[in-house]
């Protein structure tokens, strides 16, 4: 018996799949893009992740960064929030906005120094004994260095490797 999807289903509307068919088989079209909207419309298609990322030689977390990332828009520019503001004006209640510009669009996100065709990233610090792992590793760092300053380090051969976790790579 085969294993059941315990994540969620994508479910496609007719248009938002014959958007993503279009990408799908253009040969103008970004590659990154075409990839992320093949994922997409195998995963719409209940093919199972593992497959998936075999299929297209890619790996589970970036299948997975695939299905969060909004796909209709990488950037959002201030024409197309306005074109999005102008298609949902009725259907949110907001009939007085429906004809609304990019440059009002672009004038309102100053004023509230939004900026969203820059994209930021962040690290979240989650471990809570973050500063006293930092100062233990910062500490052997310093004996290290002391020791080569006293001659008292022999270093075993002629290349010396340290690293550390890069958690946000």
């Amino acid at each position: 018996m085969p294993f059941k999807r315990t994540k969620a289903e994508l479910h496609l509307s007719w248009e938002d799949r014959d958007y993503l068919e279009k990408i799908h088989q253009t040969r103008t079209e970004e590659v990154r893009r075409v990839e992320r909207t093949s994922m997409l419309l195998l995963y719409a298609n209940n093919i199972s992740v593992s497959i998936i990322t075999e299929r297209l030689d890619t790996t589970p977390p970036r299948f997975i960064a695939a299905l969060i990332k909004p796909w209709r828009y990488e950037v959002w520019t201030t024409r197309l929030l306005a074109q999005h503001i102008e298609g949902d004006a009725d259907d949110a209640g907001r009939p007085s906005v429906n004809n609304i510009g990019s440059g009002t669009v672009s004038r309102i996100l100053d004023e509230n120094d939004i900026k969203p065709h820059k994209v930021n990233y962040y690290l979240e610090r989650r471990d809570p004994d973050f500063d006293t792992k930092m100062a233990h590793v910062l500490h052997i760092y310093q004996q290290v260095e002391w020791m080569i300053e006293d001659n008292a380090f022999q270093p075993v051969c002629d290349v010396m490797l340290s690293y550390d976790e890069k958690p946000g790579i």
